[in-house]
């Protein structure tokens, strides 16, 4: 397979999902609870953070915007490319941003049919409902609008024919290959 910089990592050929990974965000001011595993992040000076993890220690320089609706915003300098960025990662004992590490979401190594699964799974999940896209309807949920629910069911009842109908195609390609 090869390391996080080869490109030829993850489930099918593609690169580490950075979800999978440590990561240390510019909001986060200390380790959340229960997480003795998380990066530590301590602001040293108004210009400068601290970001340590087990005997790993980086000195990240923070720049400050001003968005045009008033208030501050902080940004990390990624310590490889000097972009502003709220996120860093940490992999072995490198700390970058998202690009530089060549990291991908989770998301962009789905397939076709698990895209239309997850939009299935969450509109089944607004509505309420339990289970996979074969099981049964349920009930509209209240204090949902009749106009809603009618909406949701319809482009439901869409997915589930999609992915019912690929599935048979899928069943029809795995035959022929045995």
């Amino acid at each position: 397979m090869g390391s996080v910089f080869s490109g030829r990592t993850g489930p099918r050929g593609g690169k580490t999902a950075v979800e999978s990974l440590l990561k240390v965000q510019i909001n986060q001011t200390r380790k959340a609870p229960g997480s003795p595993a998380a990066p530590r992040l301590v602001f040293d000076a108004a210009d400068v953070a601290e970001v340590s993890y087990g005997p790993l220690r980086w000195h990240v320089h923070v720049d400050e915007t001003e968005p045009h609706f008033g208030g501050r915003r902080r940004w990390f300098a990624c310590l490889a490319c000097s972009c502003r960025r709220t996120t860093l990662y940490v992999v072995g004992d490198a700390l970058a941003c998202r690009v530089c590490l060549g990291l991908r979401y989770a998301s962009q190594h789905e397939t076709e049919r698990d895209r239309l699964f997850r939009r299935a799974h969450k509109l089944r999940d607004r509505l309420g409902w339990s289970g996979g896209v074969a099981d049964e309807r349920g009930g509209r949920p209240g204090g949902m609008h009749e106009m809603t629910y009618c909406r949701l069911s319809r482009n439901l009842a869409s997915l589930t024919a999609k992915i019912l109908s690929d599935l048979e195609d899928w069943v029809e390609g795995a035959e022929r290959t045995f």
